[in-house]
C-alpha cells in the first residue's frame, strides 16, 4: 500500500511539473508575441488621449478669446450707457441726437455682443464635455456647480430685456425735460449691470485660465509617460519573463522530487524475490 501512494505521488508530482513547465513556456511565446502589439495600442491611446487635451487646450483659448471680445464690447457699451447718462443730465438739447442711439445703436450693439456670447456658449458646451470626461485624469477636477456653458447662457439672456428697455426709453426722451432725471436714472441703472456682467465675464476668464494651465499639465506629464512608454512595457515583459523562468526552475524541483519517488518504488520491487515453490515428498 505504501509502494503504490509513493508511486500515485511520484506521478503526480510528475504531471504538475510538466504542465507547469508548458505553462511557463507559453506564456514566455504569449508575452514576447503579444509585447508589439500592447506597445503600439498603449502608444495609440496615449497619443489620441494627448491629441484630445491639445483640442481641448484650442478650445479653452477659443472660448477666452471670444470672451475677451465680448468683455470689451460690454465694456464698450457700458462707457456709451455713462456718457449718455452724463448728457442726459447736463444738457436737454442733446435729446434728439441721443434719441437715435438709444433707439437703433446700443441695441444693434448689445445683440451683437449676445450674438457674441451664444458663439461662446456652443464652444463652452463642447468643452465642458470634454473636461467632464477627462476628470479621472490628475490634475483636472472640472465639477463646477455651474457649468460654463450655463453661465455664459445665463449671460446672454440676462441682456435680453436692455434692447426692448432702450427702445422703450425713446418715448422718455421725447417727453418733457422732467422725464430727463428719470431717463438718466435708468441709464445709471443698466451701466450698473452691465458693469456687473463684465465683472462676472472676466471671472470666468480666470477660472478658463485656471482650467487651461491644468490641462498643460497633465499634457505634459502624459507626454512623459508616452516617451517612456517602450521602456515600461520592456521591463513588465522582462519581469514576466523572470517569473516565468523561476516557476520553470521550481517545476524542475517538483520533477526531480516525483522521479525519486517512482525510482525508489522500482528499486524495491526489484529487491523482492518471488518464494521458491515447496518440493513434494516422495
Amino acid at each position: 500500500m505504501k509502494t503504490y501512494l509513493s508511486r500515485s505521488l511520484g506521478i503526480l508530482l510528475i504531471a504538475a511539473a510538466v504542465g507547469g513547465l508548458a505553462f511557463s513556456l507559453l506564456g514566455l511565446v504569449s508575452i514576447w508575441r503579444s509585447k508589439p502589439a500592447l506597445e503600439a495600442n498603449l502608444l495609440s491611446g496615449t497619443k489620441l488621449l494627448n491629441d484630445t487635451l491639445q483640442t481641448s487646450i484650442q478650445g479653452l483659448g477659443l472660448i477666452q478669446a471670444s470672451l475677451g471680445e465680448v468683455a470689451g464690447g460690454l465694456g464698450i457699451l457700458q462707457g456709451a450707457l455713462d456718457t449718455t447718462a452724463q448728457t442726459l443730465q447736463s444738457s436737454q438739447p442733446l435729446v434728439d441726437g441721443i434719441t437715435g442711439l438709444m433707439a437703433t445703436d446700443l441695441p444693434d450693439m448689445i445683440r451683437a455682443t449676445q450674438s457674441s456670447l451664444d458663439s461662446a456658449q456652443e464652444s463652452a458646451l463642447v468643452i465642458d464635455a470634454v473636461l467632464g470626461a477627462l476628470s479621472f485624469l490628475p490634475g483636472v477636477d472640472y465639477h463646477p456647480e455651474k457649468p460654463l456653458n450655463e453661465a455664459l447662457r445665463e449671460v446672454s439672456t440676462s441682456l435680453d430685456d436692455l434692447p426692448q428697455a432702450l427702445t422703450d426709453m425713446e418715448g422718455d426722451l421725447k417727453e418733457t425735460s422732467r422725464n430727463l432725471e428719470i431717463a438718466q436714472s435708468d441709464l445709471a441703472e443698466i451701466s450698473s449691470s452691465v458693469e456687473q456682467i463684465n465683472t462676472s465675464l472676466q471671472d470666468f476668464d480666470g477660472v478658463i485660465l485656471s482650467y487651461n494651465t491644468s490641462l498643460i499639465t497633465v499634457q505634459k506629464q502624459l507626454q512623459a509617460l508616452q516617451t517612456r512608454l517602450p521602456q515600461l512595457v520592456n521591463g513588465l515583459a522582462w519581469g514576466l519573463t523572470a517569473f516565468l523562468l523561476w516557476m520553470a526552475v521550481a517545476q524542475l524541483g517538483l520533477f526531480t522530487q516525483g522521479w525519486e519517488l517512482m525510482s525508489k518504488r522500482a528499486e524495491k520491487e526489484a529487491d523482492v524475490k518471488p518464494d521458491a515453490p515447496e518440493g513434494t515428498s516422495a
